[in-house]
């Protein structure tokens, strides 16, 4: 159940002030009680409980980097979340993630993982093939934007729009992913408001649902994520879940061990220049 609850546990992405963006997941709406609309009318300071309301101003203000906090709920048992603020151009957005389910929770890999080959293009291949009529795309991220890593199946316009676009705390599947360093799910590109940017481009790409995961280095470096589209609206399965998360940190290691290897092969020509110039 660890890899369900992981992509799927209650989360709410949001403006900090009212009447602007608010997009939170079914599992936060179910405990909750309240939808998108309803939370939007009201700053996100005023949804938390009184008691903790000073812990989250702090957050809000930048004097602390985050806090844990209890969000009202229509039944009256707060649902209590870790809370982290980050600012995208003059506007403060709020993440907000059930208690317990905040730091990646890695478990056995599958058996699959050793067949996989180390380019992201073939890690890509192999996702599609175990889904056959979805596409799978893989983002690095440098400098705050996204690097193209592969994208077999998607048009190339797709692909090259994307490409080198600002990551953000509410931009699409995969840069919210990588912000946050949290799991994403789109259920419906078209009505989502993290697709708002893209809805246009996804829908011409053939694409109706996003299901993305962050992946980082052994370290916790962020290096990218990977994102499953399907043809149509809809859900993952329980298997899909496991699936991109166990492709997920895949890709990560196969990622770290490139950039090793670049890194070495820089060294070794670095080395050859100097011998040669010493020779001269």
């Amino acid at each position: 159940m660890a890899d369900s609850n992981q992509i799927n546990s209650p989360m709410i992405v949001r403006i900090a002030g009212a009447n602007g963006f608010v997009r939170s997941n079914p599992a936060f709406r179910d405990i909750v009680g309240f939808g998108d609309a309803e939370l939007a009318e009201s700053e996100f300071l005023e949804w938390i409980v009184p008691d903790d309301q000073d812990s989250v101003r702090e957050v809000l203000e930048g004097r602390r980097a985050g806090t844990r906090a209890r969000h009202i709920a229509r039944s009256g048992d707060p649902l209590e979340m870790d809370i982290r603020m980050s600012m995208q151009g003059d506007t403060a957005y709020v993440l907000g993630r059930a208690v317990g389910l905040t730091r990646s929770v890695v478990s056995e890999v599958e058996e699959e993982e050793g067949s996989v080959s180390g380019t992201l293009d073939t890690i890509a291949r192999i996702v599609e093939e175990q889904n056959p009529g979805y596409k799978c795309s893989i983002l690095l991220v440098a400098d705050g934007h996204f690097v193209r890593g592969a994208g077999p199946s998607l048009p190339e316009d797709y692909n090259a729009a994307i490409d080198g676009y600002a990551i953000g705390p509410a931009v699409g599947s995969c840069g919210t992913a990588i912000h946050w360093n949290v799991p994403v799910v789109a259920e419906d590109i078209r009505s989502d408001p993290l697709w708002e940017p893209f809805a246009e481009l996804a829908e011409s790409a053939g694409v109706a649902a996003c299901w993305s995961h962050p992946f980082t280095s052994s370290t916790g470096r962020m290096l990218g994520a990977l994102a499953l589209y399907a043809p149509e609206p809809r859900a993952p399965t329980e298997e899909q879940l496991r699936m991109i998360r166990a492709a997920a940190r895949m890709t990560g290691l196969a990622v770290e061990r490139g950039y090793a290897e670049q890194a070495l092969r820089d060294k070794r020509q670095r080395e050859l220049e100097l011998e040669e110039q010493l020779r001269l």
